[in-house]
């Protein structure tokens, strides 16, 4: 996990605003130090030992943290090289602070622990421990010239040896400590990034599914809704039903039937969380019983196809030996009649069992761009040709230049069965066969057909089924035509 470099390591930005809090820092102490300098506050005296080199030294600091603020703010210099030279700056001024304070009995060598724990957390391993030598050196260093200026210098090696394995100990763990931490802050952001993608990803899904979902908070306030459920509840009255059916609701089970907008929906009530929040779902009913009985017509369909091709084989059979009956010169008229019959309903049957298969195998369609009105005129033409003389087919076509991409030959078979069924019924009802056939664009710019014909039109109790399989009005149709 985090296998990457860049993948633990602080942000750019991060990193630089971190160097400017070190820069506040360091002006902070800066004017610190020159108060005490001036102001004696109980028994802290600094620069009683050289006033002059302190007081210089102090100046230069002050005016060395504005010039940092001023290089990190325009980052005058890349991070690392900025960092480690304003380090190693820090480090030599006090050093002389310590000098010109009296040493390290001054107690101002504490200050470069800080100074070595902002290394370990801005600069890389290395550069903290080579920053720890040379502050260790150094201190040592003006721990020898204090002691050769002052005659009453009492040793004090070994409290330097001790501050230096501080110094080097510091480095160490500030950079455990601070891997650790930039670990923590990389694990951080690439969970919170995680989630809020996984937040995005439930959000869209919600937004995208069919059930109209609301959430409700515990004031009976509807707080939260997706598309559909906008949708549907438009209106100030559908959104009160929702309410007063959740008022009604004290124990499971916790689903009903309701009416919204003249449509029965479905209503299931969830409970979720402390304070509780509900959560309702409505599903439509004719939707669902629409999807059920796909359901059951795909089953249907496939269990009606292995039927057919069983029957396909000995169907097949006897049509042949129909017409091996047929060719006898032994049978008299009644007997023809009678293998007329055969061949005729065998035939019928065959033509059944091939528009199931064809319904279930369903070939794989070849869409292209078809100008609509040279189609539609040849597939009238064509059809004309086959039905007979008092055919009467009137056109209105809006336009001559629709393009539609689809499948020529899927238009051709379904422009042909309508047209069948509809001169069947315009001759059954006033005894001419005729048909108006309408195409244009809608307001919406959508290319439209409409096969009109002067029939009876469609029952009522037939309107829902017309489009189910095998269902029929025509005594010799197969109830596959739609």
């Amino acid at each position: 996990m985090f296998k990457q470099k860049s993948s633990i390591q602080m942000d750019h930005a991060v990193e630089w605003r971190a160097l400017q809090i070190f820069n506040s820092y360091r002006l902070c102490l800066a004017l610190l130090l020159i108060v005490l300098h001036y102001f004696t506050i109980g028994y802290i005296v600094l620069g009683q030992a050289d006033p002059f080199l302190y007081q210089a030294a102090v100046s230069t600091y002050l005016f060395f943290a504005l010039l940092a603020i001023t290089a990190t703010h325009f980052r005058w210099m890349h991070f690392k090289q900025l960092v480690f030279s304003q380090l190693f700056v820090d480090s030599v001024i006090l050093i002389l602070l310590q000098h010109a304070s009296g040493g390290v009995s001054s107690g101002l060598s504490i200050l470069l622990n800080i100074t070595i724990v902002a290394s370990s957390m801005l600069t890389t391993t290395r550069s903290t421990l080579l920053l720890a030598s040379i502050v260790w050196f150094a201190l040592f260093a003006e721990h020898m010239v204090f002691g050769v200026r002052n005659v009453q210098w009492s040793g004090g090696v070994f409290q330097v040896g001790l501050l230096g394995a501080s110094f080097f100990a510091t480095a160490l763990l500030g950079h455990i400590f601070s891997k650790r931490a930039r670990f923590t802050e990389a694990l951080a952001e690439e969970r919170g990034s995680k989630l809020a993608s996984m937040e995005q990803l439930n959000a869209y899904i919600l937004q995208r599914m069919n059930s109209a979902i609301v959430v409700i908070d515990e004031n009976k306030r509807m707080r939260l809704m997706n598309d559909a459920a906008n949708e549907l509840l438009k209106t100030n009255d559908a959104q009160n039903q929702i309410t007063e059916e959740l008022s009604k609701t004290h124990k499971p089970p916790f689903s009903r039937t309701v009416s919204i907008n003249n449509a029965d929906y479905s209503m299931r009530i969830r409970y979720l969380g402390e304070p509780p929040i509900t959560l309702v779902y409505l599903d439509d009913v004719k939707q669902h019983a629409h999807e059920v009985q796909q359901m059951k017509l795909a089953s249907l369909g496939r269990f009606t196809a292995s039927i057919a091709h069983e029957l396909r084989n000995p169907l097949g059979a006897v049509g042949h030996a129909a017409q091996l009956l047929e060719e006898s010169e032994h049978l008299n008229v009644d007997d023809r009649r009678l293998v007329d019959i055969i061949g005729a309903h065998t035939d019928r049957m065959n033509s059944v069992i091939k528009n199931i298969l064809q319904l279930s195998r369903r070939e794989q369609t070849n869409p292209s761009e078809i100008n609509l009105r040279c189609c539609l005129d040849g597939l009238i033409k064509d059809f004309s040709a086959h039905e007979h003389n008092n055919l009467d087919i009137k056109t209105e076509i809006k336009c001559d230049d629709i393009k539609v991409w689809m499948d020529a030959s899927q238009l051709n078979q379904v422009m042909t069965n309508l047209c069948e069924n509809g001169t069947r019924h315009s001759h059954a009802n006033g005894g001419i066969s005729k048909l108006l056939v309408r195409a244009g664009l809608h307001e919406e710019a959508a290319p439209y057909v409409e096969i009109v014909d002067y029939g009876q039109g469609v029952a009522v109790e037939h309107e829902q089924h017309i489009f189910e399989p095998f269902f029929t009005t025509n005594q010799f149709g197969t109830g596959l035509g739609l």
